[in-house]
């Protein structure tokens, strides 16, 4: 696969000419440095100067790894330093001969090696089979890299997890294979085309010295009974004097993308880069002048084009600026006939390593080949899946496995829209410089991610009843190989909900809901057979005890609606409130276990206290409760000065300790600033202080039940402190009024926490009362 790994890496390398330029197996495309004058006069002088040092080196340095390996090899090795035992190692790894590679860079990392040396040491060994010491010299790099590490098996027997496709068979295309680079099949028309250096072009007589061969072509083979013709040069402006190749195919075959080498720009260092063309089909194969994509760059590369299904996103490989390091994966949005800007496929997709030669399926999975990712070695096939399409992240990654991945380079996958037949290209013919193209066939349907996850949904129902709970709350903890995401869900309108599972995954709920006790559930997929059906999960029903009250008017036995009824809790001294209906009734449910004291309170009645015990056999049960209240005794009216000094407002006589709602004091939702309708009510507390020079009050506010405790008694103490200061801008004396806040401690209506209300509803417990401290 060299050619076309590190040649295209075509359109990979096509575009990478810098020396430094480490992207392992990757023949696809090599860059270009040289111009065709100084490649013809490197030609003539190689047999006079072939033994020369420096002559070999300047080849190396222009990206002439093959021909200089030749170079140096033709002196005497015994006296070679490491800087050519690196640069032979280096021109065997890019020209994927892991043997070679893996002997050169034995010798080079025994002599104080750089980072680089020890992880291409390792990668080589990996490609070679050599897998145990691989993960050591793999962790010799991690251990001295610590910003930058690479990923990779932490167990040879790890390699026995990745999934093997026995229903596929891989058969070479004779035929169509010569014993030179041919990749990237893709069918087009009648037959396939696939990117060749087998020469067949005018310009054949030109050699890359990156390989020693020559440049790659388009080549187009009719698919006949006994296998393919003779494979034949596409025409038109296809194929130049540099590198051409890995098609993708739009509009029926009307139009085609490929890779090429930059004719007309280089980078500051004379490298020309690759980049993408497009290219129409005018009649019988023949391509029109190509055309540029506008995403291309002279400064970096742009290669291995390949489209989605419906033709509107084009993805590719590039080792533009801002990537996570070598070639990375990207994509572009058709949108109005323009292209949109290149977009990164993230880092669940791309690594430090190299990404390239992308393929999406009918499913909409993106296959790439890597080296970045933990695998046999060398460039393996790699599919990634989006869990939800419209979030465009890549969240699901597999390695595709047996037969489609070995130890050698894998790259170039193809698959039908049925998922039952394709082509890959490989290198795993062990012929040194040689990369051939395979047929896969399956007689199933190949999905690679049944194995990785599955959609289970569960249910939450009540204990004995089976009745679905919904709203319930759930905290999951999800571990699996190691890592742990953590998620949050509520049950739907039928106590349901969804989480994608894989074999090794644990979850760890804690499941909550008002009424019910709370719930701790571990499921674990790999003690559970892999099934569709729905999974229970019960939830026992809280003991409680309900109150069901009545409040009466002593004097009448009438109802007295708009009480404020608070309940007691003996266990904790929480405090539940609530307001009789326009029945007089009200209805609260409270934990069992506990005693509860029971306060009615309403202006113009004195207030009534009961005790009730709750035994252990009262759990789960209900109790009546009937508050009779007494109307306060209305005042005589007598003339005299200590009667007549006792304050009145809105018709209530003021006694010490009696509570008034100022009416329209009510507070938008979470604010706690002074409306308009209230600056009015509070002018006229101003006007009762004003007539009553001895009355001292205290402001308190309350808030909805919405949002927490701890919250809501704050945001009353501002409110509260809000009317406060308004009655000070208007000459009330501090020591006159006091102000607090009661939270949600104090609430007159039903809106309890778990119970739905409107807004306005709710607006009716956002209020501020006046109480009676002294006159």
């Amino acid at each position: 696969m060299h050619f076309i790994k590190n040649t295209i890496l075509i359109g990979l390398l096509i575009s990478m000419l810098s020396p430094s330029f480490a992207q392992d197996e990757s023949n696809a495309f090599t860059p270009e440095k040289t111009t065709d004058d100084v490649v013809l006069a490197l030609n003539r002088l190689e047999s006079k100067e072939s033994k020369n040092v420096n002559l070999a080196q300047n080849m190396y340095d222009g990206l002439g790894f093959a021909k200089s390996a030749t170079m140096f090899k033709s002196n005497n090795l015994d006296k070679a330093d490491k800087t050519v035992w690196s640069n032979l190692a280096t021109a065997a790894r890019l020209n994927s001969n892991y043997e070679e590679a893996a002997y050169w860079y034995s010798k080079v990392v025994m002599d104080k090696p750089i980072l680089q040396d020890i992880l291409h040491y390792a990668h080589a060994l990996q490609a070679t089979g050599n897998c145990q010491e691989a993960i050591n010299w793999f962790n010799k790099y991690n251990s001295s890299n610590i910003e930058n590490k690479v990923s990779f098996i932490d167990n040879c027997s790890d390699l026995n997890d990745f999934r093997s496709f026995d229903e596929v068979s891989l058969n070479t295309l004779d035929g169509l294979n010569s014993k030179h680079l041919d990749f990237s099949a893709q069918p087009f028309g009648e037959g396939i085309v696939f990117t060749s250096n087998r020469g067949a072009n005018k310009f054949s007589k030109l050699i890359d010295n990156w390989t020693s061969d020559n440049f790659t072509d388009l080549f187009y083979a009719e698919k006949t009974d006994e296998g393919y013709s003779k494979p034949k040069v596409l025409e038109g402006a296809v194929n130049g004097k540099f590198h051409d190749g890995v098609s993708a195919f739009a509009s029926e075959g009307e139009m085609m993308y490929f890779t090429r080498n930059n004719y007309t720009g280089k980078t500051a260092d004379g490298v020309k880069n690759l980049k993408v063309f497009s290219v129409n089909n005018t009649d019988d194969i023949v391509w029109s002048e190509a055309t540029e994509l506008p995403f291309n760059s002279d400064d970096f590369s742009t290669c291995h084009p390949t489209l989605s299904k419906d033709g509107k996103t084009l993805y590719f490989s590039s080792d533009r600026p801002g990537g996570f390091g070598g070639m990375d994966i990207y994509k572009v949005n058709m949108t109005d006939g323009s292209w949109s800007e290149p977009v990164n496929a993230g880092p669940t997709v791309n690594t430090a390593g190299n990404e390239i030669f992308p393929f999406v399926t009918a499913q909409n999975d993106l296959a790439f080949s890597s080296n970045g990712h933990p695998g046999f070695g060398g460039l393996d096939v790699y599919v990634a899946r989006m869990t939800n399409p419209s979030s465009n992240n890549w969240d699901r990654i597999v390695n595709a496995g047996t037969p489609f991945n070995s130890t050698q380079d894998d790259f170039g996958f193809y698959m039908n829209a049925d998922n039952t037949t394709g082509y890959l290209s490989s290198s795993r013919t062990q012929e040194v410089g040689n990369d051939d193209i395979f047929e896969w066939n399956s007689d199933t349907e190949v999905d690679f991610f049944p194995v990785l996850s599955r959609e289970q949904i569960f249910c939450v129902v009540e204990e004995g009843t089976k009745t679905p709970i919904k709203n319930a709350s759930l905290k999951i903890a999800q571990m699996r190989t190691g890592e742990k995401d953590d998620m949050n869900f509520s049950t739907d309108q039928n106590g349901q909900f969804l989480v994608t599972v894989w074999p090794d995954t644990k979850l760890m709920m804690d499941i909550t809901k008002n009424g019910f006790d709370s719930t701790n559930e571990n499921w674990n997929a790999t003690t559970k057979a892999p099934t569709t059906e729905i999974v229970y999960i019960e939830m026992k029903k809280e003991d409680t005890f309900t109150f069901r009250g009545n409040v009466i008017n002593l004097s009448n036995n009438t109802p007295l609606r708009d009480t404020r009824v608070t309940i007691v809790s003996s266990c904790d001294n929480m405090k539940k409130e609530l307001r009789s209906d326009k029945n007089g009734k009200f209805e609260l449910e409270v934990p069992c276990g506990c005693d509860y004291k029971i306060l009615g309170e309403k202006v113009k009645f004195t207030n009534k206290n009961k005790n009730v015990k709750i035994k252990s056999a009262d759990c789960n049960s209900e109790k009546e409760v009937t508050l009779k209240m007494a109307a306060v005794a209305k005042p005589t009216v007598t003339t005299t000065a200590a009667v007549r000094d006792v304050p009145v407002f809105e018709g209530t006589l003021l006694n010490i300790g009696t509570i008034v709602p100022l009416k329209n004091i009510n507070y938008d939702y979470n604010k706690s600033n002074i409306r308009a309708d209230a600056a009015k009510e509070l002018d006229n507390v101003v006007m009762l202080l004003n007539k009553y020079p001895n009355l001292s009050l205290e402001l308190g506010s309350h808030t909805d039940a919405r949002g927490s405790d701890e919250y809501n008694a704050i945001l009353s103490g501002q409110r509260a402190k809000s009317a406060h200061a308004y009655l000070m801008k208007k000459g009330i004396s501090l020591s006159r009024i006091t102000f607090k806040g009661y939270g949600e401690s104090t609430l007159i209506n039903q809106c309890v926490n778990g119970v739905k209300c409107n807004d306005t509803t709710h607006e009716e417990n956002r209020r501020t009362e006046i109480k009676v401290l002294g006159y």
